[in-house]
């Protein structure tokens, strides 16, 4: 071996002159500079994602990549700066991820991408454009009718038997079950498969005189209804495995009423009969 070449073995070994030293992960600062926080954008637009790479002395540092990634979600791209159109629609908050010797160096910022379509379903309780406002808070929902409805409603109801003569002689008399309740629209649970919409709530009770055992009388009740007219609901009621049409609720100016009257048959004789109205008011 010559002295030329036993020089630069000589070098690689001992990897002679001054060491490589390794990013310390505890002096690199990540910051996003573009976009700001808060920024919002349209759909497809051209957003440039940038972030500073620094040491605790504010000094440019070398990193082994960086990566963003939209928390809580499987977007990502990798690059810095990047121009990126394709950001998923919503309220997000961007990550820059720093990767230095294995370990990730964040920051964040929160912006919105708005969709450049208008709210598509007014009534999935989802903000489908994005711009932050859910099914009928959005302008683009104003001339639905599905936003005329109610959210929430005042109800009372009275169940009133009335005994005939043979039911009295059997020792049968006429009472009242009346209760009422504020009910919300409701989209968990046993929907009323027939119904625009159910409504549930707890209710209090302002005569039990039908009911041998009062406590054992639900707590809740649920209705489904369809918004037949702006004079006329249909009403839907449930013993809680099935829904049974119950009538038609009229009136209008946000007040609707279902009377009904069915006669009560026991063997074949009359025993009197079922005297019910139900009330709904819109909140």
């Amino acid at each position: 071996m010559g002295l030329r070449q036993a020089v630069i073995l000589a070098g690689l070994l001992c990897a002679c002159g001054e060491p490589l030293k390794a990013t310390d992960p505890s002096r690199v600062v990540v910051e996003v500079i573009s976009p700001q926080d808060g920024d919002s954008f349209i759909e497809g637009e051209v957003v440039t994602l940038e972030a500073s790479i620094e040491d605790n002395d504010g000094n440019p540092t070398t990193v082994d990549g960086v990566s963003w990634e939209v928390f809580d979600s499987e977007w990502s791209v990798v690059g810095n700066p990047v121009d990126v159109t394709y950001l998923p629609i919503g309220e997000l908050t961007l990550q820059a991820i720093a990767d230095v010797g294995g370990r990730p160096v964040k920051d964040s910022v929160a912006i919105a991408v708005v969709s450049n379509e208008p709210e598509s379903e007014c009534d999935d309780e989802v903000d489908d454009d994005g711009d932050g406002l859910v099914d009928c808070a959005d302008d683009d929902c104003a001339a639905e009718i599905v936003c005329s409805w109610p959210t929430s409603l005042s109800h009372s109801a009275t169940i009133a038997y009335d005994a005939s003569f043979l039911a009295e002689l059997s020792g049968y008399s006429s009472c009242t079950l009346a209760f009422n309740g504020t009910f919300n629209r409701d989209r968990d649970g046993d929907l009323c498969p027939n119904c625009d919409f159910t409504f549930e709530g707890a209710v209090t009770y302002t005569n039990t005189s039908c009911s041998e055992t009062p406590g054992d009388l639900p707590s809740n009740v649920r209705y489904g209804i369809v918004f037949t007219s702006d004079t006329a609901w249909g009403i839907w009621s449930t013993d809680g495995t099935s829904w049974g049409e119950a009538g038609t609720a009229t009136g209008g100016g946000g007040t609707y009423t279902l009377s009904r009257q069915d006669p009560i048959v026991v063997d074949g004789n009359d025993a009197g009969d079922l005297n019910t109205t139900l009330s709904f008011t819109e909140l």
